[in-house]
């Protein structure tokens, strides 16, 4: 993403001999909807995660008695 200077399913403008970009808008649509999936997937996971620690967490762990 760094590298490209934009998400990878984005396609990157084309800029036309007066400087002016060109953007596909259904296309454009199209990659943003992918992007804000894997994001929403992302996301899901990692809550996921943070759930599982705090479960682990939250458990008292048995120490040994004397």
């Amino acid at each position: 993403m760094r590298k490209n200077k934009h998400l990878p399913g984005i396609p990157k403008l084309d800029k036309v001999d007066s400087g002016q970009y060109i953007v596909e808008l259904g296309t454009m649509q199209t990659g943003m909807l992918e992007e804000l999936e894997k994001s929403h997937l992302y996301i899901a996971q990692l809550n996921d995660r943070i759930k599982a620690l705090e479960a682990r967490i939250e458990k008292p762990e048995k120490k040994p008695q004397k």
